[in-house]
């Protein structure tokens, strides 16, 4: 098994460590692939609408519904919009020597 960290793309940071998961796979996917990790996707999604400041990197491309401002109220309901589950697409697999894990980005 390989030890991946699983990142999602947002414009703000390359693999972001502010968010991210650890797990383990039976083969590295390529850039382009898809990879389904429903489990992990939504514990990244409730990691994220518990805090404003990491929410507000994923917007707007992360929630769903009518277009929000973020100059506007955030609300509670505002940051239940905030969705990984269309995260699936492999946008970068990354190794950094000294590093025991692989970094995955996903994307839409």
């Amino acid at each position: 098994m390989i030890k991946c960290r699983i990142h999602i793309k947002n414009d703000v940071a390359f693999n972001d460590d502010n968010i991210h998961i650890n797990i383990k796979l039976p083969a590295l996917p390529r850039k382009g692939e898809i990879i389904h990790i429903p489990e992990e996707l939504w514990k990244l999604t409730e990691y994220a609408r518990n805090n404003r400041e990491i929410a507000k990197e994923y917007f707007p491309k992360w929630f769903y519904g009518r277009k929000y401002d973020w100059q506007e109220e955030i609300t509670q309901e505002i940051l239940q919009k905030l969705s990984f589950c269309d995260a699936i697409y492999v946008k970068q697999v990354t190794y950094t020597s000294g590093e025991d894990f692989v970094r995955i980005e996903l994307d839409k």
